[in-house]
């Protein structure tokens, strides 16, 4: 956690840094950004991998990694039933087709659940991966 919080305090500093137009942040920014993280690291994409490695090692990679991904699965769940709820209540609204508006036993708006899944599945296979090393 405190490596983590090292993190935070790097980035506030480093916009204030950049903020006050310095071309270098002071002591107290370089001590911080030099917690974890060189200068290499702090330009990733996914520091917060590397920061919990630097404080927990293989163990720490490995539960950042879990957490980010649960963290990512659950964003995208969170983003999916909102937007079939947003769907359904278009329709309603007969913005949409009326079809829409069919609600499963559950209480489910079925098409546009539907609709998304199939969108989210061609998204993923289409999707390129990147390459190795990046």
């Amino acid at each position: 956690m405190l490596a983590l919080l090292g993190v935070v305090v790097d980035r506030v500093l480093q916009d204030e840094a950049v903020d006050r137009g310095d071309e270098e942040p002071d002591e107290l920014v370089q001590a911080a950004m030099g917690l974890t993280l060189d200068h290499g690291q702090r330009a990733t994409a996914y520091p917060q991998l590397l920061v919990a490695q630097a404080a927990l090692g293989r163990a720490g990679l490995l539960l950042m990694l879990t957490v980010t991904g649960l963290t990512a699965v659950n964003t995208f769940n969170g983003g999916f039933v909102t937007m079939s709820r947003f769907m359904y209540a278009v329709a309603r609204e007969g913005k949409l087709p009326r079809t829409f508006t069919y609600l499963n036993d559950r209480a489910v708006p079925a098409v546009p659940v539907l609709i998304l899944g199939i969108t989210s599945l061609v998204v993923a296979i289409a999707s390129p991966s990147p390459a190795p090393g990046r």
